[in-house]
């Protein structure tokens, strides 16, 4: 089955509606991503091999030599889904093309989402039918701009990665990606 642009932006949309309902929901865990509770010798990963990674620029975010290092639970994730596409011989460069799409910061035009009806139906339907009313009613307010705006600037600095491990937490269950050959 081949994936086209069309099949990611849905995806992509689909990541930030599920992110919205986390950030509006679950605040702290969105800021808990910056915490890094994790010690190098705590991923498994022997650490002389995590430093070919960073010196070969596939981990998240470059670590300063000889620095104990820490890792967010993002960051956590990436190195235990390294280990695994390099047990499938996914190839370095293959690995940091997957990883700068993962990466990317998900901005998001609040002018798009509120001019964009199947974006606002498709918002609702995420959520539980409890919290329809309350967002209908939000949608007809005018000093929704402002508030969205506010609500779209804290997601503007997470990325995608983080956004998927959110969303793997908070519903419990497991996530597998699809990547092609030039790591998208």
């Amino acid at each position: 089955m081949n994936f086209t642009d069309d099949h990611r932006i849905v995806s992509e949309k689909w990541i930030q509606a599920y992110s919205n309902i986390i950030l509006e929901q679950f605040p702290e865990m969105f800021a808990s991503l910056n915490n890094k509770p994790f010690l190098s010798a705590e991923t498994g990963v022997h650490p002389k091999l995590l430093a070919d990674w960073n010196r070969k620029d596939v981990l998240l975010y470059p670590q300063k030599k000889k620095k104990h290092h820490r890792f967010s639970l993002a960051e956590f994730v990436w190195i235990k889904m390294i280990e695994k596409m390099r047990e499938y011989n996914f190839s370095l460069d293959l690995i940091r093309s997957f990883r700068d799409e993962m990466i990317l910061k998900l901005g998001v035009n609040v002018e798009d989402v509120l001019e964009n009806k199947n974006f606002q139906e498709m918002i609702l339907n995420l959520l539980p039918e409890e919290h329809r009313h309350k967002a209908l009613a939000k949608l007809a307010e005018p000093v929704l701009q402002a508030e969205m705006k506010a609500l779209f600037s804290d997601l503007s600095k997470v990325n995608s990665l983080d956004n998927l491990v959110l969303i793997c937490l908070i519903s419990r269950q497991p996530l597998s990606f699809l990547i092609d050959k030039e790591g998208k």
